[in-house]
């Protein structure tokens, strides 16, 4: 059987994004936060996308990046966990 389209486009997305930044969202959303978050990247030039996933510990935006010190410039601005893809289950932890 061939693996889904999403599948395969997940799969992509980690090995040309696999430096995250999750960020928990809390139970009344990120509001202006999020957006914020998208006008850095983009005043920054820094390739990036988004998945929202959902943990034993919550809800999160996981932004990922190409290069690790977008990651790291990332997550020195915003409050969440680096997560590299490569790490045990590459996701936030539970």
């Amino acid at each position: 059987m061939a693996p889904r389209k999403s599948e395969v486009a997940k799969r992509r997305a980690d090995s040309d994004f696999p430096h995250r930044v999750a960020v928990h969202i809390p139970q009344g959303g990120l509001g202006l936060l999020l957006m914020e978050m998208h006008i850095f990247c983009a005043q920054r030039a820094m390739p990036y996308h988004t998945r929202a996933e959902r943990r034993d510990a919550g809800d999160f935006v996981c932004f990922a990046f190409a290069k690790p010190a977008d990651a790291k410039t990332f997550a020195s601005m915003f409050p969440g966990e680096r997560i590299d893809v490569d790490t045990p289950q590459g996701h936030p932890p539970t």
